[in-house]
């Protein structure tokens, strides 16, 4: 525009009464470049000084086209100076923040479980470490103890009667430095980390879960096989029943000792059937007890 308006004489619509001097230092776009940094920096030659006092004796408006450069030109290059330099401290103040928060995570996170053991150790009231959710919902029932409850845990309330119930669901009942830890971690966003700690709780779980499955079946594999065990030796004494009730019919003959003998062996049969239905007894309600041990547990993994 200097080069226009300047350099090729538009602002003069006389150009013959207007002196070379003027034009010179704004003839070419770099010229007018050179010329105004040299005037923004206040650097300018004598020449240009005095071609730019004749230029605005010449026209005195473009005092005001210079006046509007120099601010312009001042204030965008102080909002540059000003924006690398605010943009390095705010980049610096950053990171060392981030860097306080990561020394001081462990600290913080310690201080605040000690600061909700103490908030719900009025919980606590059978004073043995652990929380029922009756005094929980008697506690938060008072506003005050409710906004607090709040603030120190940074959820809702409701959000805090819900994680202990979700614990008594796993452990019952729930102790207090279980429910401060996890208190702690639900207010913080979910992470990749968050992720990666369930997955690993989630396969924890299917592993001992796997290994009561294969515990109970050993169980009852082996109350099987003593069952069985105990059916043959029924079979047996049946067997020997039979014998018996055989010899007794064949005994009409043989003498009084012999019919003794005979007695003596049914007494000790009635004996022994009478040991073999108790056992079994037994066994099946081992038996029962195992199977309804497995299917409690499929229930739980599933």
């Amino acid at each position: 525009m200097a080069t226009r308006l300047i350099g090729h004489g538009i602002l003069f619509p006389d150009r013959q009464d207007v002196p070379e001097t003027i034009l010179e230092p704004f003839k070419t776009v770099p010229d007018s470049m050179f010329t105004l940094f040299r005037v923004m920096s206040g650097a300018q030659s004598d020449d240009e000084v005095e071609a730019i006092d004749n230029l605005m004796q010449a026209s005195p408006t473009i005092k005001f086209a210079f006046v509007f450069f120099m601010i312009t030109s001042s204030w965008t290059l102080l909002s540059i100076l000003t924006a690398v330099v605010s943009e390095n401290m705010i980049t610096t103040t950053s990171n060392q923040e981030q860097e306080l928060k990561i020394a001081s995570a462990e600290e913080d996170r310690q201080r605040q479980i000690k600061e909700l053991k103490e908030l719900f150790s009025a919980v606590d009231v059978n004073e043995d470490g652990t929380l029922q959710e009756k005094h929980m919902m008697e506690f938060l029932a008072d506003k005050t103890n409710a906004l607090n409850t709040a603030k120190r845990c940074r959820v809702p309330v409701r959000d805090v009667v819900e994680v202990l119930q979700t614990l008594n669901m796993v452990e019952q009942p729930v102790s207090l430095d279980r429910f401060a830890e996890c208190m702690v971690e639900v207010g913080n966003p979910v992470t990749e980390k968050t992720v990666m700690k369930l997955e690993a709780r989630l396969s924890g779980n299917e592993r001992r879960a796997q290994a009561l499955r294969e515990r109970h079946h050993a169980e009852t594999k082996a109350s099987t096989t003593l069952l069985e065990a105990s059916l043959q030796s029924q079979r047996v004494a049946v067997q020997q029943l039979e014998d018996s009730h055989k010899a007794l019919v064949d005994a009409q003959t043989l003498p009084a000792n012999s019919l003794e003998d005979i007695a003596e062996t049914f007494h000790k049969v009635a004996v022994r059937e009478k040991e073999s239905r108790e056992e079994l007894h037994s066994l099946r309600k081992t038996v029962q007890q195992l199977l309804q041990k497995q299917e409690d547990v499929r229930e739980k993994t599933d």
